[in-house]
């Protein structure tokens, strides 16, 4: 019997991107606090690539609890672990990005009744939950991987054409 996979439909919502142009990591960490206090991401490092269970003032914890040195990173994206259905305060996914020599950006999805009045650069989207198996090569069997979940969010394009533009973590390492 062949298994069936249907991926959710497209719900509406906006999306915020507010951009820091130029802001160095330190400055980047010091807006971290914006995303809660549950933060995980992933570190680019000129070592290799570095999953990140938490961020403490300036500085970054992978998830083997080593301390991250911010030297050798270029590249940085830190998330709100959020639920997905945003009840609290209609945020889906909040990311933290930065990239050394071009600034940051904090991108926020949210569903399209949790807009404040007020909220700046909100655009409509649509989005969907999404998920992604962490291989662990203890376990074989994939039905038995954690998943890390995120947020797909498309925009109207011309013509009525709906289109993939960018993806926000929302889940935690495992």
């Amino acid at each position: 019997m062949t298994e069936r996979f249907s991926m959710p439909g497209l719900k509406p919502g906006v999306w915020t991107v507010d951009v820091a142009q130029d802001e160095d990591l330190e400055a980047a960490l010091g807006r971290a606090g914006r995303l809660g206090a549950n933060v995980q991401g992933i570190a680019y490092t000129t070592a290799g690539a570095r999953a990140l269970q938490s961020v403490s003032g300036q500085s970054l914890c992978d998830t083997g609890d080593n301390k991250v040195p911010l030297d050798t990173v270029y590249e940085l994206r830190l998330w709100a672990v959020t639920r997905r259905d945003g009840e609290d305060d209609g945020v889906l996914a909040r990311e933290l990005r930065w990239l050394n020599g071009s600034g940051s950006a904090e991108v926020a999805v949210l569903r399209a009744d949790g807009v404040r009045d007020g909220t700046a650069s909100a655009e409509g989207c649509w989005y969907r939950p999404n998920a992604y198996l962490q291989h662990d090569d203890s376990k074989k069997d994939p039905s038995k991987m954690p998943k890390m979940t995120s947020i797909e969010v498309f925009a109207e394009a011309e013509y009525g054409n709906t289109v993939f533009v960018d993806e926000l973590m929302t889940g935690k390492w495992n």
